[in-house]
Order: structure tokens, then C-alpha cells, then sequence
């Protein structure tokens, strides 16, 4: 299992989903925390989850930078 942790936000990966549950319930039972379901945008980055894949993507990131630069 892979646990990434910045400040209040949590990615867990893992193949097994039934693993996954397992590990959200026991952190439920000592922390305070709400679930958001599959990770779609995480520190700047849109993420796509298929059959074929993870896409990650920066555009709207850049976007912005952009806007706050010109």
C-alpha cells in the first residue's frame, strides 16, 4: 500500500479496493476525515483514472500562472 500525505490530504493506492476500504475504515476510527471518493485533482494536477491508465494533467495549473504573470 502506498499512503501519500501532504498537510490534511491523503492518496492511498493499492491494488486491492477491498485493502483500501479496509485502511480508510481503521482511519475513520481515529481521525476525524471525509472520503472524496476516486482522486480526480490533487496539488495542482487534474488526474484521470480509465481502463488503460492515469492521466495526469497540469493545463489548468499552467493556466494560471499564466494569468497571474501577464
Amino acid at each position: 500500500m502506498l499512503v501519500g500525505v501532504y498537510v490534511d490530504d491523503l492518496i492511498i493506492s493499492r491494488p486491492s479496493v477491498s485493502d483500501i476500504r479496509s485502511f480508510k475504515s481503521e482511519m475513520k476510527k481515529k481521525f476525524s476525515m471525509s472520503d472524496l471518493g476516486l482522486l480526480t485533482y490533487y496539488l495542482g494536477i487534474e488526474v484521470t483514472q480509465g481502463e488503460d491508465g492515469v492521466t495526469l494533467c497540469q493545463s489548468s495549473y499552467a493556466a494560471r500562472i499564466l494569468e497571474v504573470a501577464v
